[in-house]
């Protein structure tokens, strides 16, 4: 899986949907997860990321080992996370329909 990182500006469809842009639907896979981070910003997080990173901030909670701007983050992140199944309707590759709403 190649790496995603960075902000883009994406649109919502009028039935409030977001289009997951073609170049991402490989690399996220049929299931991945969305959350936001403290700026509102829609956070997208391939499942398989998504297992390390959750196992790793869990056992950071129980350890109380985490400052207090990173705990924030930590539980909105956790709060806010969505687990997304895109497989339920496949992913369309024609390019002038949508892809699954999310």
């Amino acid at each position: 899986m190649r790496f995603m990182s960075g902000l883009t500006n994406q649109k919502v469809d009028d039935k409030g949907r977001w289009i997951i842009p073609s170049d991402l639907r490989e690399p996220l896979g049929v299931r991945f997860w969305l959350t936001l981070d403290a700026d509102n910003n829609m956070v997208v997080i391939p499942n398989t990321l998504w297992e390390k990173l959750r196992t790793s901030w869990e056992g950071q909670l129980e350890e109380q080992s985490l400052n207090d701007s990173f705990l924030n983050a930590v539980e909105r992140t956790l709060t806010y996370a969505s687990d997304v199944d895109a497989s339920t309707n496949g992913w369309r590759t024609d390019h002038s329909a949508a892809s699954p709403a999310v």
